[in-house]
């Protein structure tokens, strides 16, 4: 019999950044009415959008601001090791309808991101795809659900064997949209939604973060603080002969 006992050690290098889920107690039901009575626009490759990008300050959805902050911080905390706190910055509803799909994107100007489900089939409803952008591996190989269909000449998936997700050789990874759960992950992280292949409507809220201000370090140079002003930086070259 093989031994497949494992002789090395696994020595972590670089990751992704993960994502963070977070579950919400509170009633739903409330705030999907609301959002019925707001103005959307559609877009021309994706889904529907509020007209108002700052629906985490409306009256029937600013509860939900304490809940992201929070959990904004435990991400913070846990993944970049930082108690530096984050501001929301815009905010708005996406609307789903059934045959509508998200492209892949990720978001600029921006920290942490955020989604948060408001509705959606948690069975069958379409999950969030994060794609890989990192590329470990130049070959890749048959997995255990990968057969042969000799009469048919032609590889097909058998569904009754389930995939092994791997995190070091999986292009992308699917999140489960699932009604009261936020999802908290990188803005870079490259992001998409696939068809809306159920009858109902895939609601949810998402929103982009930024630094409270200041943060960085002086020392290192890369400090950010749009509230400083120095009174000493106006001088003659002529002060400074030895630039010459």
């Amino acid at each position: 019999m093989e031994n497949t006992e494992r002789r090395g050690e696994i020595l972590p290098l670089f990751s992704a950044a993960p994502a963070m889920g977070f579950s919400y107690d509170g009633d739903l039901d409330p705030m999907v009415e609301y959002i019925k009575t707001l103005e959307y626009q559609q877009e021309v490759n994706g889904n529907a959008k509020t007209v108002d990008r700052y629906v985490h300050k409306l009256e029937g959805l600013k509860h939900l601001e304490k809940f992201f902050l929070d959990s904004i911080h435990e991400y913070a905390r846990v993944v970049c090791l930082t108690e530096h706190e984050a501001t929301i910055q815009q905010s708005w509803v996406n609307v789903n309808c059934p045959g509508v799909e998200q492209p892949s994107h990720w978001h600029s100007n921006s920290w942490l991101s955020g989604v948060f489900y408001l509705a959606s089939d948690s069975q069958s409803g379409s999950p969030l795809t994060f794609h890989n952008y990192m590329k470990n591996f130049a070959y890749h190989f048959s997995s255990p659900s990968d057969k042969f269909d000799k009469e048919k000449n032609r590889f097909y998936k058998d569904e009754t064997i389930p995939d092994t997700y791997n995190p070091y050789t999986s292009s992308s990874c699917d999140i489960a949209s699932i009604p009261g759960n936020l999802i908290i992950f990188s803005s870079l992280q490259p992001h998409s939604v696939a068809i809306n292949e159920t009858k109902k409507n895939r609601i949810s809220i998402s929103f982009n973060t930024f630094p409270k201000v200041p943060f960085g370090n002086d020392t290192q140079l890369n400090r950010v603080d749009p509230f400083y002003e120095s009174k000493n930086w106006t001088f003659s070259l002529c002060d400074y002969w030895w630039f010459v």
